[in-house]
């Protein structure tokens, strides 16, 4: 195994991380900031990804090769070429951020708003989704609403309070620390991730089988520690080898982490399947985990991961990821660890060990599937009906005809002073309150109200007796800052994704 020895520093009262020793091909370096999806709110949703653009060059044939992204967490920039374009790239951003290109706003509005329509809101981010509503972490499962509200100021203010040097970790390879220069704005703070509770009426076990966007999605929550990848690990391999290898019921199985915290993670495990074979590899894949929950993955199993996990650290890439992974470690306010240290601490974790994680991750999975996923014994339904009713006046759907189609008899909107539930075919219903829905979704004619547990309420103003009345009442209720208009420039946007319930 090859050591990768990290050195810490400071300029200009960021934490730099730096690769001593042999360094990768090309110079590189990355330039970490602790703000992401989870920090934001619905109505904001996409201020960070806006910001991130705007931060970027805006032209090709650059000196670097660069990009960017966001991720519940964290904002990171990177780039690789030679030293002094690297160093004149981190002067750019600096300068961007200190007077963010605001003439460039509408175009990188549209350039985001574009890139939102070919992107899947399945799988991992639909299991934030059903977990936490529209709050926190659980904003990765839905639109960025708020790329079609922020306003300049809006920008400003993100930027000044959220991309300061309270907030930054740098890392660098092969870039002479005496020649780095920072030289962020500061008075800002570094804001702790807070990971809101899981929505009140969902208990797990529990199965979501109304589409995952991904064939099958198995979500469950864990520690992150050193036996965190190694559990996932033998979960992944267990399942690959019975579902794939044995039986035959899937293709692809793909396994990733999202960090929610310092010390949570969702950890997924995604696949294709046929509709028909849900039943049958879902009952398998729970009985690979239950077998791992309870004894363990075999002992040649763990030395030989272990063996290949250490050859992964030799190869050129993987010193970067984990400069990369030092700067993120610091921003969560995590003690640093040398890579020896961690290496260390991944040899000593044992079966019983992983066994104990998977038990402990057991109990919060959440299976999201197609329409064939079976309940199984020992599984919740995802609730899909709001356990709360609104008060007021009750609205039938509007004409006469559709009073006389029997199915639609028990349709109805209830509209009072504490908000609105609409009842659906079948008793089911869903409520938004006033003061605690998420968002409201204006198109001409139409609203959608964002309850705090997920559901959305779609409504036509045209399909309702006394329509009008009802959105003037969401109209006046929810103030503009709990508003988005979705018709904004023209856009056309037909259906709202619906990641933890739908009304129709």
């Amino acid at each position: 195994m090859t050591e990768i020895h990290v050195s810490r520093h400071e300029v200009g009262g960021v934490p730099v991380f730096a690769l001593d020793g042999p360094t990768a091909p090309n110079p590189s370096l990355g330039l970490t900031f602790r703000v992401g999806r989870t920090d934001e709110t619905a109505p904001l949703t996409g201020i960070t990804h806006l910001v991130e653009h705007l931060i970027l060059p805006a032209s090709i044939g650059q000196p670097v090769d660069f990009n960017g992204t966001v991720d519940e967490l964290f904002t990171s920039l990177w780039a690789r070429g030679d030293v002094d374009d690297l160093l004149a790239f981190v002067a750019s951003v600096v300068g961007l951020l200190a007077r963010p290109p605001l003439e460039r706003l509408e175009v990188e509005r549209r350039t985001l708003l574009a890139e939102e329509a070919t992107q899947s809101l399945g799988g991992p981010r639909q299991g934030l989704a059903l977990r936490f509503g529209p709050h926190g972490p659980g904003l990765s499962g839905y639109q960025e609403y708020g790329l079609r509200k922020v306003t300049a100021s809006d920008v400003e203010e993100w930027t000044e309070s959220r991309f300061t040097q309270e907030s930054a970790a740098m890392w660098i390879s092969g870039v002479p620390i005496e020649r780095l220069e920072i030289a962020l704005a500061g008075g800002g703070k570094r804001h702790v991730p807070v990971v809101p509770a899981q929505l009140d009426d969902v208990r797990t076990p529990a199965v979501y089988a109304y589409g995952s966007g991904t064939g099958v999605c198995l979500s469950m929550l864990g520690e992150l520690s050193g036996t965190t990848v190694l559990a996932l690990d033998a979960l992944a391999d267990a399942l690959i080898q019975r579902l794939r290898y044995e039986l035959g019921l899937s293709y692809s199985i793909n396994w990733t982490t999202q960090p929610l915290s310092a010390m949570l993670t969702q950890l997924t495990v995604t696949a294709d399947v046929a509709d028909a074979d849900v039943p049958k590899w879902l009952d398998e894949a729970v009985g690979v985990l239950d077998r791992l929950a309870g004894v363990g993955p075999e002992a040649s199993w763990l030395e030989r991961t272990k063996r290949a996990l250490n050859r992964y650290d030799t190869e050129p890439g993987r010193a970067t990821s984990w400069l990369a992974w030092c700067a993120e470690s610091e921003l969560l306010g995590r003690s640093y660890q040398t890579h020896s240290e961690a290496v260390a601490e991944r040899e000593e974790v044992t079966a019983d060990e992983i066994a104990r994680y998977l038990g402990d991750a057991r109990g919060t999975l959440l299976v999201l599937g197609p329409g064939t996923t079976p309940v199984s014994s020992g599984f919740e339904e995802y609730p899909m009906s709001s356990t709360r009713r609104v008060h007021g006046k009750r609205h039938r759907p509007r004409g006469w005809r559709n009073r006389l189609r029997r199915h639609l008899r028990e349709v109805e909107l209830i509209s009072g002073d504490e908000g609105v539930t609409l009842v659906m075919v079948g008793g089911q219903a869903c409520t938004a309150t006033y003061d605690t829905a998420a968002v409201c979704l204006r198109r001409p004619g139409e609203r959608t109200l964002v309850s705090h547990d997920g559901f959305f309420i779609n409504l036509d103003c045209d399909d309702w007796v006394d329509g009008d009345a009802v959105f003037d009442s969401i109209d006046t209720r929810m103030s503009d800052e709990r508003t988005v208009r979705m018709d904004t420039n023209g856009d056309r946007f037909e259906q709202v994704d619906t990641p933890a319930g739908e009304s129709a």
